[in-house]
């Protein structure tokens, strides 16, 4: 139906107003996603580069980011020596999702108190320092356990690999595979099927180079 608005007084409710619509109805950024990062994501002082994001020393980053925007693309494979802003790179992808295209998400380290331990030392202080996912963090703290961080956008589960129960739960539009080398045989097939509900998924599978064949390799 129509609605007409007669009357607003105080310059105060309108400003107000205005920053809710802005920060809750804005369509998608149409930016490349790594000139997205480097416009809005703050690196700290615990890594190499603290400060204002940038590809320019890690160009080979670009084409990641570019490919997991790319229609048709469902698994992308990060098989890189140690070191060398992999998984910093995902960081950054998943901050990017959370705002501009949220889905339920999980990501999955070696062991449940890895996966922990690194959302606790940068995944949640990246996305805290990001003006764009700052207000989505819940305040609440059921909402933000040690496996599950329920955003205003989207959900995301932190997984071990050993855990065959907590591979084969919710499905996910979204997965982050880490410290793949470690993993046992099989978690990575089983944790893919995770994704088979959503048409759009995309899975990153991240790893050091190991076994020729192995099943990094192989993917």
């Amino acid at each position: 139906g129509r609605v007409q608005v007669r009357e607003v007084r105080g310059d105060h409710l309108v400003r107000l107003c205005e920053e809710i619509i802005r920060e809750n109805f804005a369509p998608p950024s149409t930016l490349p996603a790594w000139r997205w990062m480097e416009e809005h994501i703050e690196l700290d002082n615990t890594g190499p580069m603290p400060g204002r994001y940038s590809t320019e020393l890690v160009p080979m980053a670009r084409s990641f980011y570019n490919w997991s925007q790319a229609p048709g693309v469902s698994r992308l494979v990060l098989m890189l020596s140690a070191q060398s802003a992999k998984t910093q790179s995902a960081i950054c992808w998943l901050v990017h999702k959370i705002t501009e295209d949220p889905g339920p998400a999980m990501w999955v380290g070696h062991t449940a108190e890895s996966a922990e331990e690194f959302a606790k030392l940068r995944l949640f202080p990246a996305i805290e320092r990001c003006k764009k996912t700052a207000h989505l963090v819940p305040k609440e703290r059921n909402r933000r356990t040690k496996k599950l961080i329920q955003f205003a956008s989207m959900n995301l589960m932190l997984r071990g690999s050993v855990s065959r129960a907590g591979l084969q739960s919710t499905p996910v539009r979204y997965l982050c595979l880490d410290e793949l080398r470690e993993w046992p045989s099989g978690a990575i097939d089983m944790v893919m099927k995770r994704t088979i509900t959503f048409h759009n998924a995309l899975a990153i599978l991240m790893g050091v180079a190991g076994e020729e064949n192995d099943e990094l390799h192989q993917h």
